[in-house]
């Protein structure tokens, strides 16, 4: 489909194309980072346009950021100066699922 109407408790909450959905973003982007070595949340909170960190388990985390800088090559930059090693970072797409969930909580 390329358009999308969501209801929400029996009320049009958006009647629009499904790419202008995806595209309006919620101002900040999610990057899933898992660190070579032990890293705190506080130490990661010190990358420039993070704005919170979700530990997820062991050496992996969620760090979401403003969309506006790239957060995949600030937080490589912040690694090397901090002499930690990355071994994965991937950029969460946003999805229509996570559109509803912000237009109906």
């Amino acid at each position: 489909c390329d358009r999308v109407i969501i209801i929400d408790k029996g009320r049009i909450v958006t009647d629009r194309a499904a790419m202008d959905l995806l595209g309006q973003g919620g101002g900040h982007q999610v990057l899933t980072v898992e660190f070579g070595s032990e890293v705190t949340s506080e130490r990661l909170r010190a990358i420039d346009g993070v704005q919170e960190v979700v530990h997820l388990e062991g050496n992996r985390f969620d760090l979401i950021a403003q969309e506006e800088k790239d957060i995949r090559s600030l937080t490589f930059e912040w690694a090397v100066a901090e002499g930690v090693t990355i071994l994965s970072q991937t950029l969460k797409q946003r999805s229509l699922e996570d559109v509803f969930k912000e237009l109906t909580s």
